[in-house]
């Protein structure tokens, strides 16, 4: 995962803060939830978009990783009730070895994958890098009870979850099976989420949070007809179960307590 995600509530809490969240602060989950986000982030971009309600994009440096920050209120009836905070590096951060062409931006790393398509070296790197993510154990799926279809095929050389339609395309070029995440925090994001699916076509699609309305889940199966998964702000068996209710086809967790639950 090349993505950091760090969510925090109305009163700047962090609620959530994904494996890619963990590598760039280096500091385990455990100990980032429940605290205010300025404690463990310094300078975090959060507490002012979720006060004034505006999304803010900086670059910041977080030890001795350059990360992208995105910052999103989270809207509730017309109130900006929290922020999210999407962090992208194009350089692992436990890897030091890149290089930069004179600014502040990494530009691209040694290549880690051999047969990498594209023109871009950002791009490629960024492609190198999801590769990766896929063949990790950390995150696993969980299937729900309906008998759908498994995600790929036996000749397919692995799987592909990127939120950005570019690495979708350049997956299906190199025949991944594409998975694209979609983070839905309003009604406004859930028609984008939908139109930018059906230009790029992945072959699932995954909602973060899983905790969205059920009507969510219908109108993108309805929308894409692929299968739909759900991840993030799952903390309990009872949180997976009722995501699995609202019709999910399955569910993506790095919370090893939840690995085992039979749906």
């Amino acid at each position: 995962m090349t993505s950091g995600l760090v969510v925090t509530d109305s009163e700047d809490r962090v609620v959530v803060f994904n494996p890619a969240a963990e590598i760039i602060f280096r500091m385990p989950a455990r100990s980032a939830l429940g605290r205010p986000v300025g404690e463990i982030w310094p300078g975090s971009v959060l507490p002012a978009v979720r006060s004034t309600g505006c999304r803010r994009t900086v670059t910041q440096v977080l030890g001795d990783t350059q990360v992208v920050v995105t910052g999103t209120p989270v809207r509730l009836e017309g109130k900006s009730r929290g922020a999210v905070a999407v962090l992208e590096t194009a350089v692992p951060p436990e890897n030091p070895r890149y290089r930069k062409n004179g600014s502040a931006e990494p530009i691209t790393a040694e290549k880690a994958f051999r047969k990498i398509i594209g023109r871009s070296p950002r791009l490629l790197e960024a492609l190198a890098l999801a590769k990766r993510a896929a063949a990790s154990p950390s995150t696993v799926l969980i299937r729900n009870d309906r008998r759908t279809k498994p995600l790929g095929c036996p000749d397919r050389a692995g799987h592909l979850l990127a939120a950005k339609p570019e690495l979708i395309r350049m997956g299906q070029k190199e025949k991944l099976t594409t998975v694209q995440r979609l983070f839905i925090l309003d009604s406004e994001a859930l028609k984008t989420s939908v139109r930018t699916a059906e230009s790029v076509k992945p072959d699932a699609v995954e909602i973060l949070p899983a905790t969205v309305p059920a009507y969510v889940v219908t109108t993108l199966r309805e929308a894409l007809r692929v299968p739909v998964l759900a991840g993030g702000l799952l903390i309990t068996e009872a949180d997976l179960r009722e995501a699995l209710q609202k019709g999910v086809d399955m569910i993506s967790t790095s919370r090893k307590n939840l690995w085992s639950v039979v749906p």
